[in-house]
């Protein structure tokens, strides 16, 4: 249309087609970009990206039907990674040593962030909220402690104390926010049971909630929304919201999925479906449980539930995103 006679006599018909185009080589731009690093890619029938690391290698899976592939990034090491979180289109990852690598995708760089310390640490959980990177680990004394690191920074982080959670003699098993409520899930050493607590990021203070989860076994976290989800490998599906006044957060059992032990390593809602990451690699005689766990649904989260296996062979943690949406599990 640029060199239609037509369109070059209307100034207007021609600002638009060369806004047209202006526009075109952008997101043809931005697309070879997110190809290049294999974070983030836009297509008409996917909105999500699953990355899972062994000790040292990324791997990720653009399309359901697909095999997971090996992204090559020599720049990467995942050997002591703990954790991983997402944050405008970059992976930050955080070691046992304290440091904290940044890789950026669209560059297929890695940064050091943070130069880490002698002392190994034991990570629980990292997310962003804001500009701001939140780490839970378990410090001296065996008390879990929360830090954070302004992400603006540029390079040049450095983790500051925020706060300590509520008991010494704990053994944290999941950690999940809603947006400035931290929300804790742990149990006491020989505890039966699990307890849930609020750490506010604002007024820095720690609530117990009354709430017990009757088993002990571990769980998962997903967000929808201003709402968080805990999942347990039972099966029960509990909805965490947030509230005005002290604890913050509230608790309610919402579904149960399914009535026996999953080895459940993560989940998390793409496209009105609930995924569900199971090493269990053979479920004999379920068959029937399962199909009536895939049928079930939760009005205006999700609509139904589907099972993703995954090997345990060399595998540290398994971690899912959805693009363009903020949403990681």
């Amino acid at each position: 249309l640029k060199d239609d006679p037509l369109v070059q006599a209307d100034s207007k018909c021609r600002a638009i087609v060369e806004e047209i185009i202006e526009h075109k080589t952008r997101l043809d731009r931005h697309q070879s970009e997110w190809r290049l690093g294999a974070c983030y890619r836009a297509t008409d029938q996917l909105v999500n990206v699953l990355l899972t690391c062994s000790s040292s290698e990324l791997y990720y899976k653009l399309h359901w039907d697909e095999d997971w592939q090996l992204m090559d990034t020599p720049s990467v090491n995942f050997s002591g990674a703990t954790n991983l979180a997402f944050f405008d289109g970059n992976i930050y990852i955080r070691y046992q040593n304290k440091t904290l690598n940044a890789f950026f995708p669209r560059h297929n760089a890695c940064y050091k962030i943070y130069g880490g310390s002698p002392h190994k640490v034991v990570s629980a959980a990292m997310f962003p909220v804001g500009n701001e990177l939140y780490s839970v680990y378990r410090g001296d004394g065996n008390a879990y402690e929360v830090e954070s690191l302004n992400l603006n920074a540029h390079r040049q982080g450095k983790w500051s104390q925020v706060g300590k959670l509520f008991t010494r003699d704990m053994e944290v098993a999941n950690v999940t926010n809603i947006g400035s409520r931290l929300v804790v899930f742990w149990k006491k050493t020989g505890q039966s049971y699990l307890s849930v607590e609020c750490f506010d990021l604002t007024r820095r203070e720690s609530f117990l909630l009354p709430d017990q989860l009757c088993s002990s076994s571990g769980l998962v976290t997903f967000t929808h929304g201003e709402q968080a989800f805990a999942l347990q490998q039972n099966g029960v599906l509990w909805r965490i919201s947030a509230q005005k006044e002290a604890p913050y957060i509230s608790l309610k059992l919402e579904l149960w999925l399914w009535n026996f032990h999953r080895a459940v390593s993560g989940a998390i809602l793409v496209n009105q479906e609930l995924w569900v990451f199971d090493t269990t690699e053979e479920i004999d005689g379920q068959s029937d449980v399962r199909a009536g766990a895939e049928a079930l649904s939760l009005e205006g989260v999700f609509r139904r539930v589907r099972f993703c296996f995954v090997s345990t062979q060399q595998t540290n943690f398994v971690h899912a995103v959805v693009p363009k949406s903020f949403i990681s599990s």
